[in-house]
C-alpha cells in the first residue's frame, strides 16, 4: 500500500506498475539516504528495452505487450541491483474452467506466502463496466480474498478509479480479453515478479 501510485503519464500504466513492484521488492533491502525511490520516469530513463519509452509515449502509442513487459521488467531488476528476483509473464489465452483454476491457484499461493509480485495485464473495461476503457492496461494485484474469489486491484488510472474488487470471473475475462489485432488470439495475463529459486 505505501507504494500504491497513479500513472504520471496517459499510456504509462506499465511503468507506473513496474514502479510500484520494484519499490515494494525493495522495501527488505538495506538502501540508504541517497537511494531514491523507483519512480516511472527513471525507469524509463534507465531501461531501453523494447523501445519501451517510445511505445508508451504519443497521442495513441502502441503499448507494450506482456510477453514484452516479461523482457522488461528484467532488465529493470537487473538495472535497479535486484539479481535475486525474476519476471514471468503468463498469458492467459481463455476464460474456461481450466484457466480459471490455474489463475487462481496463482493468486492463493501469491496470497499465501507473499514473496512474489503480480502485475495484471487486462482489458479495462472488464473491470470497471466503463466501455472507454475497452483498452489493455497495466495495474497490480493487491490481494485475493479465496473465501469470496474476488481480486484486489491497485488501478493505475487513478484520474477516474480508486483502487477496487472484481470478482475472479471478471478478472479472467479482463485477462483474456486483449486480443492481438493480427492474431485475434488472446495476449494478456500475469507479469509475475518472485525472487529466483
Amino acid at each position: 500500500m505505501p507504494y500504491y501510485e497513479g500513472m504520471r503519464g496517459d499510456h504509462s500504466a506499465s511503468a507506473t506498475s513496474v514502479a510500484m513492484a520494484l519499490n515494494a521488492i525493495r522495501k527488505d533491502q538495506e538502501l540508504t539516504a541517497a537511494d531514491e525511490m523507483v519512480t516511472e520516469a527513471a525507469l524509463l530513463k534507465k531501461v531501453k528495452t523494447e523501445n519501451w519509452s517510445k511505445r508508451i509515449s504519443g497521442k495513441k502509442p502502441p503499448g507494450v505487450t506482456l510477453v514484452q513487459m516479461g523482457k522488461i521488467s528484467e532488465a529493470a531488476l537487473e538495472v535497479f541491483g535486484l539479481p535475486a528476483f525474476h519476471a514471468e509473464a503468463v498469458v492467459v489465452s481463455d476464460s474456461t474452467d481450466e484457466s480459471f483454476a490455474r489463475v487462481r491457484k496463482i493468486l492463493v499461493e501469491n496470497e499465501s506466502d507473499g514473496s512474489s509480485i503480480i502485475v495484471a495485464n487486462y482489458l479495462q473495461s472488464a473491470f470497471t463496466g466503463d466501455p472507454e476503457g475497452a483498452v489493455g492496461t497495466y495495474s497490480p494485484v493487491a490481494a485475493f480474498d479465496a473465501k469470496k474469489d474476488r481480486v484486489l486491484i491497485f488501478e493505475t488510472d487513478r484520474k477516474y478509479y480508486e483502487p477496487y474488487w472484481v470478482s475472479l470471473r471478471d478478472f479472467l475475462t479482463g485477462l483474456s480479453g486483449i486480443v492481438d489485432s493480427k492474431t485475434r488470439a488472446s495476449v494478456g495475463g500475469l507479469l509475475i515478479i518472485s525472487k529466483k529459486k
